[in-house]
């Protein structure tokens, strides 16, 4: 693998690994919205785990609608992308 990935051979791990191809939040809901932390306007819509297909059109949605809104939507508040300590 080093020859591949170089910085394998120095790599030491910290803790606990996960990996997978549908992330979640540690509350498994997703992120939507406006991220404040981030300057300029940084919006999230992800974290949605296995249920991703089915909430993508909706969550898609309230994002817009919080565009237009200039990031003051209320269907994204219960899943501000800042309710973590991510940044």
């Amino acid at each position: 693998e080093a020859d591949l990935l170089p910085r394998l051979a120095t790599y030491e791990s910290t803790g606990e690994v996960w990996t997978g191809v549908r992330p979640m939040t540690p509350d498994f809901l997703p992120l939507v919205g406006r991220c404040a932390a981030v300057p300029g306007a940084v919006y999230v819509n992800a974290g949605h785990g296995a249920v991703g297909w089915t909430l993508c059109c909706a969550t898609a949605d309230m994002v817009a609608e919080d565009v237009m809104c200039g990031g003051g939507s209320a269907a994204c508040a219960p899943y501000a992308p800042d309710r973590f300590n991510f940044i």
